[in-house]
């Protein structure tokens, strides 16, 4: 299974890893540093839980509107309430 991570959340995690390892690296053989590094980034990038840490530490993105404007709101939200009704 192939994962696309967005540009942005891989950015964070990798300068967030910078930070968190730099002390490490005076104690740590390269490659033990190496592996650490990359099980961290794994579990941020791709496990739920890694997940929520990353997007709770990340600025919200900016939005200038919303997606779902007008007439298709009122469409989605009749939509909803017609499944309710319908359970």
């Amino acid at each position: 299974m192939r994962y696309t991570i967005d540009p942005a959340i891989e950015a964070f995690v990798e300068s967030e890893l910078d930070e968190a390892l730099a002390d490490y690296a005076k104690i740590l053989p390269p490659n033990e540093l190496a592996i650490m590094r990359a099980a961290l980034r794994d579990e941020l990038l791709f496990h739920p839980d890694g997940q929520r840490l990353v997007r709770a530490a990340m600025d919200d993105p900016s939005v200038d509107r919303s997606a779902k404007v007008g007439k298709d709101a009122d469409d989605s939200i009749a939509e909803v309430a017609s499944k309710r009704e319908a359970k």
